[in-house]
C-alpha cells in the first residue's frame, strides 16, 4: 500500500480522459498498473463515475480560467468557441508538469501551439493567438540576474 501510488491513479482519473475510460473498463487492471492492493482499489472502486466525471470537469475548468489569463488576444479570436476549444484541447492534454503560475503559463503556450497549427485560423489570428503564447512562454521565465538586483537593491 502506497499513499503515491494512491495519489497518483486519483489524479489520472482526475485529469485524463483515457484513465476515466480505462477505469470504467476494468476497475482491477487500471489498480494493478498503479501497483494498488484490493483496499485501494475497493475505495476507488467506491467513487461513482458521476463524481469522478463531475470533479474531472471541475479541475478542467480551473485549468481553463487560469490559462486564460495569459490569453487575453486568443479569447478575442476564438470568441464564444474559446471554453469548449480549450475543454477539447486539455481532455487529450496532460497538464504541465511545471507548478504554480508557471503551469498555467505553459498550458496557455501550448494551447496557442495548438490552435495555430490547426490550420482553421487566418493570418491574423494566428498571428495575436502566436503573441499570447510567446508571452505566456514569456512570464513563466526568471527575470535577468541584473534585472532582480536593480528591482532590489537599497538606496
Amino acid at each position: 500500500m502506497s499513499l503515491h501510488a494512491l495519489q497518483s491513479a486519483l489524479a489520472a482519473l482526475f485529469t485524463e480522459t483515457g484513465a476515466r475510460e480505462r477505469f470504467a473498463g476494468d476497475a482491477a487492471g487500471f489498480a494493478r498498473a498503479f501497483g494498488l492492493d484490493a483496499r485501494e482499489r475497493e475505495q476507488l472502486e467506491a467513487m461513482s463515475a458521476g463524481a469522478i466525471a463531475s470533479y474531472a470537469a471541475t479541475l478542467r475548468r480551473k485549468r481553463r480560467a487560469e490559462a486564460a489569463r495569459f490569453l487575453v488576444r486568443t479569447r478575442e479570436v476564438a470568441g464564444d468557441e474559446f471554453a469548449r476549444a480549450f475543454d477539447a484541447w486539455a481532455a487529450r492534454t496532460p497538464p504541465s508538469p511545471a507548478q504554480g503560475r508557471s503551469r498555467a503559463a505553459r498550458d496557455a503556450a501550448r494551447f496557442c501551439a495548438a490552435l495555430c497549427s490547426s490550420g482553421k485560423l487566418s493570418a491574423s489570428e494566428t498571428g495575436a493567438v502566436r503573441l499570447d503564447g510567446a508571452e505566456a512562454l514569456a512570464a513563466c521565465r526568471p527575470a535577468p540576474f541584473r534585472f532582480f538586483f536593480r528591482l532590489h537593491r537599497k538606496g
